[in-house]
């Protein structure tokens, strides 16, 4: 290294631990500590924002609200025992308090720098802080009720706390050092107020399970959730309104962080999830990034999986392509309707019947046409596994088609004849009694089945390629044989164009709700004008997807560190 350089590096490295000594002196002389300092231990979660009052004013002030609170959506949400609970809660609260916690209450006491902590979420306990000067929280209607409290005193502060005797329910808040504090908890708030007058405690700020999901971070995003996943995975409200569902796949993970990033044609959300246990990287040296970007700007849906084992690959195949049938959900929310009808109970001949030997079979039933294909999976060392789908509106007719295509990668190359005829012995049974329509037809490039199965199948080397549309088939292949850019290696990645599947989604689910006579229109008209609930798909989904139709895309990206699981999510806004 030159003289100049190491000169240059010496002073790049003085001004940045000038700069760190700088900024701690100014928060040590400002006194203005961290919010996650100033909020009791125990939270399950906590929301953090640098602006909160910024992020109100956006929200009420945005077209997607206003088009959220007039959609089908929203009124299915309103009819719910969640939103019963909750505005239960709500007026438990306005009895509590003396005025309702409405939006107007919101935006009074939304401040700059704020945070949020959850203690119980059945009960509803929680504590609230924000930055916000004393002019400016003198004007509130809580301050001015402040009359209407009994008053308390923690570490020399004055607060004020009310209770609903019907409810139980109890509303306190504070005011000191620029700092507003609103909880459900009396303790809560004397402890956090304790806290800003500068009384040491046991803080969130202390605990463990925060202070790793903060340091596996980034730079605090314009709103930042930590969540203590092992007291809030076994909750019963967790299990119960958490929509994944995913709770089994949600119990190896202890804690988690997200960060939100806003710009004016993306959000970002920076996701960290903490393994319980130490555990190796996973699939390590497995990267399904250049399987992602082979995917078309214009496709509707993608996800790309690492090492997805020859089952799954099977299950992925029959249901994109190759056997798609619907699925047989069973209402469980109705117990069966028992018979009542008299039955005959059986034969004289009966008797001769053997119980104690299994019946014979044909033969046929029992075989299994797919085992060829399935042994050629179960042998292969699959790394990477790519479903795309896109819907294709159809000129003169009622319907779209969906293209779909799939691509397995292998670390050997794939061999073309085993898999045609481990695919022509699967598809017989199903599409003919004598081999017609299971033969192969060579064009330029690929193979096609010449049945009644739309079905293009080629080799490429690592990857093996099915589709049902020759076009989809022949872009893949020609953007797989680009050279892959190196980047972070990633184990799972998504995509959804909403700008280009919502509008066929709202079309096609209207039509069969139309023809089956079920709820609304995509627009609620008929909803509203008949007062029923407004169909799932056509009306409830479609609203809500109406009104983000500014959004264009989605896009995650998933990268499996052993201990540390990273997620990218990424909105992109027209």
């Amino acid at each position: 290294m030159s003289a100049r350089r190491a000169s240059i590096l010496t002073l790049i490295i003085l001004a940045a631990s000038l700069a760190t000594l700088l900024a701690a002196h100014l928060v040590a002389s400002t006194g203005q500590p961290a919010p996650a300092t100033l909020l009791p231990a125990g939270a399950l979660l906590s929301i953090e924002s640098p602006d909160f009052q910024s992020l109100i004013s956006d929200w009420n002030g945005s077209p997607e609200k206003q088009a959220w609170l007039k959609s089908d959506n929203y009124a299915v949400f309103s009819r719910s025992r969640l939103f019963e609970r909750l505005s239960a809660a709500q007026s438990e609260f306005a009895a509590a308090a003396g005025l309702p916690p409405d939006m107007q209450l919101v935006s009074e006491i939304a401040g700059k720098e704020s945070a949020f902590a959850w203690y119980d979420i059945g009960k509803l306990e929680f504590v609230y802080i924000t930055r916000m000067p004393s002019g400016s929280f003198d004007q509130s209607r809580l301050w001015q009720a402040r009359g209407k409290f009994e008053h308390r005193e923690a570490a020399g502060a004055d607060f004020y706390v009310r209770a609903d005797p019907q409810s139980n329910r109890v509303v306190a808040f504070a005011e000191a050092s620029d700092w507003v504090i609103l909880g459900t908890r009396e303790d809560l708030v004397a402890d956090t107020l304790a806290a800003i007058k500068g009384q040491k405690g046991r803080s969130l700020g202390d605990e463990a399970w925060y202070i790793d999901s903060v340091a596996q971070a980034k730079a605090p995003g314009e709103l930042r959730m930590v969540l203590n996943l092992d007291k809030l995975v076994p909750s019963p409200y967790f299990r119960s309104y958490w929509i994944q569902q995913n709770i089994t796949e949600m119990k190896q993970y202890r804690a988690a962080i997200s960060d939100l990033y806003r710009d004016k044609s993306a959000y970002r959300e920076e996701r960290v999830l903490l393994r319980r246990t130490k555990a190796e990287p996973g699939n390590a040296k497995v990267d399904v990034s250049p399987l992602a970007a082979a995917v078309a700007p214009t496709a509707g849906f993608y996800q790309a999986i690492a090492a997805p084992g020859g089952a799954r690959a099977l299950a992925v195949l029959e249901e994109k392509l190759l056997d798609p049938k619907p699925g047989n959900a069973s209402n469980t929310r109705y117990a069966p309707n028992p018979s009542l009808t008299g039955e005959q109970a059986g034969e004289a001949s009966d008797l001769e019947t053997r119980i104690d030997q299994a019946p014979a079979e044909d033969g046929h039933g029992s075989v299994d046409s797919w085992e060829p294909l399935k042994d050629i999976l179960a042998g292969a060392q699959l790394n990477g596994l790519l479903t795309v789908e896109s819907a294709a509106p159809q000129p003169g007719s009622i319907f779209d088609a969906f293209h779909t295509a799939v691509v397995l990668s292998n670390a050997t190359d794939w061999q073309i004849d085993p898999i045609k005829s481990a695919l022509s012995s699967g598809l017989q049974p199903k599409l003919t009694a004598s081999r017609l329509g299971v033969e192969w037809l060579q064009k330029d490039g690929y193979e096609q089945c010449n049945g009644l199965l739309p079905l293009f199948v080629s080799v490429q080397g690592k990857y093996l390629i099915l589709a049902n549309d020759s076009d989809l088939l022949q872009a893949l292949k020609a953007r797989l044989a680009q050279p892959a850019v190196a980047g972070e290696a990633a184990v799972y990645v998504a995509g959804f164009n909403h700008a280009s599947e919502g509008g066929p989604f709202a079309r096609i689910t209207t039509l069969i709700d139309r023809a089956n006579q079920r709820g609304s229109s995509a627009d609620g008209s008929d909803a509203g004008s008949q007062n029923q609930a407004p169909a799932f798909f056509s009306g409830d989904i479609a609203s809500l997807s109406q009104t983000f139709n500014a959004m264009t895309e989605e896009k995650m990206i998933e990268r499996d560190g052993g201990d540390v699981v990273t997620e990218t999510v990424t909105y992109q806004w027209k």
